[in-house]
């Protein structure tokens, strides 16, 4: 097989390269993959984990892939990415205060939001928010990211949506 034929082959040393490489603190690795699956007892919620952490990992590698080719063929490198999220915070909260409320929709739109601000100071790892179509999901899905992240001082929202009924809805409206 093409497998066997290659493992047979020699492969050139690589030794010349090992002060070009730093290679990771094993121990903490292993100590971060505990702390991540800490807590967790059934075999479906560790499986969910291990395939969240390997799609993160993949993710992090062709993107440092990336940006790596970017700065070869560049001669430069980006500056950090840095971001003041509490001006987006204040910025998306403004954004929504500004809306009417004057129409039975707009009220009922207004106060499926309050509720989900309101269950968001809830401590939870996941928050589903589940509103009917035009109740504002999008400016509301942001607004309660910002004010998450802004509490526990992360770097960075995930933003994660259900894009094939998207595409159901956007065919079934034509």
């Amino acid at each position: 097989s093409v497998l066997t034929a290659r493992l047979a082959q020699e492969s050139e040393s690589y030794s010349d390269y090992t002060n070009e490489i730093t290679l990771p603190d094993m121990a903490q690795i292993y100590r971060e993959l505990d702390d991540f699956t800490n807590g967790i007892v059934s075999l479906s919620e560790f499986s969910d984990c291990y395939e969240f952490m390997i799609r993160y990992l993949f993710s992090c590698l062709t993107d440092a892939d990336f940006l790596d080719t970017e700065a070869f063929c560049s001669g430069t490198e980006r500056a950090p990415h840095v971001t003041d999220w509490n001006s987006a915070l204040s910025a998306t909260e403004e954004k929504l205060a500004s809306f009417q409320h004057k129409t039975e929709l707009q009220k009922a739109r207004a106060l499926l939001q309050k509720q989900a601000k309101e269950n968001i100071l809830l401590d939870s790892s996941v928050y589903l928010l589940n509103m009917p179509t035009g109740s504002g999901k999008t400016l509301c899905s942001l607004l309660l990211a910002l004010i998450r992240l802004c509490k526990i001082q992360k770097k960075r929202i995930i933003y994660v949506i259900p894009y094939t009924s998207i595409l159901v809805r956007t065919a079934i409206t034509r």
